[in-house]
């Protein structure tokens, strides 16, 4: 963010800026990896709940 002030402001202050071929092609990173750490939080989400239903039904015996 450092490298690219006007990213820092769109994203901290919601300001409006016209961005330069680099400043698009990092945001689309930025985005991007946004995406990603979203979607590794679902998924560890889901398998941690899949964990806790698995003990909780070895729990009342409907898994042995």
């Amino acid at each position: 963010m450092d490298k690219f002030p006007n990213l820092q402001l769109i994203f901290e202050d919601d300001e409006v800026f016209e961005l330069n071929k680099e400043e698009c092609k990092m945001l689309q990173k930025i985005i991007q990896l946004g995406l990603k750490i979203d979607e590794l939080e679902e998924y560890s989400i889901f398998f941690f709940g899949s964990i806790e239903v698995y003990f909780y039904f070895k729990k009342i015996g409907i898994l042995k």
